[in-house]
């Protein structure tokens, strides 16, 4: 079982990461979730970039179903979060590619942190 630690800074990531973001507070955020694949999940810190450019893209694709239940988060939502919160979704909707919905990323969740 993977060993969490949910309080770091964003040490050791790349400066080089590519956010398109303007807010400071959302780069910070990304950056934080980059430093967490990397420490957690053992990703390389290209890949953890790479996964939070598909992430991003994904969010966008998706932020045109929110009206329909689908899980799209803001800015707001994800700042209160926070980085392994953002990190433990990323890897959902990303890696494993499950379905965009609140109730399938509650079930996978409870699945991941009890198996």
């Amino acid at each position: 079982m993977i060993s969490y630690n949910f309080e770091f800074p964003a040490q050791g990531v790349p400066s080089h990461s590519i956010l398109a973001t303007d807010n400071e507070e959302m780069t910070g955020l990304f950056l934080d979730v980059e430093a967490f694949l990397v420490r957690q999940f053992d990703y390389s810190e290209s890949a953890a970039a790479s996964l939070v450019r598909e992430y991003k893209l994904r969010c966008r694709l998706w932020s045109n179903k929110q009206r329909d239940g689908s899980m799209f988060h803001d800015d707001e939502y994800l700042l209160h979060e926070g980085a392994s919160s953002v990190a433990i979704l990323l890897y959902y909707m990303v890696v494993v590619k499950g379905p965009a919905d609140r109730s399938s990323f509650l079930q996978w969740r409870k699945e991941f942190f009890s198996g």
